[in-house]
């Protein structure tokens, strides 16, 4: 579990949250948090991560607080694998080796085995009006990260977040940024279907709100959502943190 308690930070003599923050992000739950740009989501986002400190409060990783930016790169790879808005390739390595990186840093065991579970996730060979796919991951592999489009550097970046085992949750800023609607839900339901099936978490920023309603759907259909995971629906509105919906319906 990830735990933040009284959790603030301070910009310029002020608090960027009217009341401090406490949160709970369980095992076997999925959390999209909305708000508008400059509401302090992305803030958020990287002090439940400890990307950045708070000016007040702390997080705490299965029980043990997080006081430090150097605790937290010592216990990343078993709490947390991230997607950010900004991809952070290294151009001169190949879209392969750029994958397999943080799982070589993580000392993952079955990295392998992992990239080929998502070679077969990461295909999409029905889209609409016969369009062919042109981010399937296998393809993708031969490519080079220079000439790839967003949308497939978002799919690279994907298949690197969800190749390593150990973490628990699952964090994503602005996920699903360069796809259409077709593509887009596609891709949504393989990454649920993903983390239902390695019990893993999803907490996701988003400015996205139909993302919600399939959410819903997908935790509703028992048939995919196996190991009943909840769905958390949270805003960031005047300051505070709002729930706007939790459970497994």
């Amino acid at each position: 579990m990830i735990i933040a308690k009284d959790l603030n930070i301070n910009f310029s003599g002020k608090n960027l949250f009217s009341e401090n923050i406490n949160i709970e992000l369980k095992e076997k739950q999925f959390t999209l948090l909305y708000g508008s740009s400059g509401s302090g989501k992305t803030t958020l986002f990287e002090m439940l991560s400890v990307l950045a400190l708070p000016t007040q409060g702390k997080v705490i990783w299965e029980k043990e607080p997080m006081r430090s930016l150097n605790l937290a790169n010592k216990n990343r790879f078993n709490q947390i694998t991230s997607i950010y808005s900004v991809f952070n390739f290294i151009e001169t390595l190949s879209i392969k080796d750029n994958i397999l990186l943080p799982a070589l840093f993580a000392k993952e065991k079955n990295i392998e085995q992992n990239l080929t579970e998502l070679e077969e996730l990461l295909q999409f060979p029905n889209l609409k009006d016969g369009e062919k796919s042109h981010v399937d991951l296998k393809d993708l592999l031969k490519k080079n990260i220079a000439d790839l489009s967003n949308g497939q550097k978002e799919i690279i970046a994907i298949a690197r977040a969800l190749l390593l085992s150990n973490p628990k949750y699952l964090f994503a800023d602005e996920l699903l940024r360069s796809f259409n609607d077709d593509l887009e839900k596609k891709i949504w339901e393989k990454i649920l279907c993903f983390l239902v099936k390695h019990n893993k978490s999803l907490f996701m920023i988003t400015h996205k709100t139909h993302l919600a309603d399939s959410l819903q759907e997908f935790i509703d259909d028992k048939n995919r959502n196996t190991n009943n995971t909840e769905a958390r629906i949270l805003t960031i509105n005047n300051q505070e943190l709002i729930e706007i919906s939790k459970g497994n319906k």
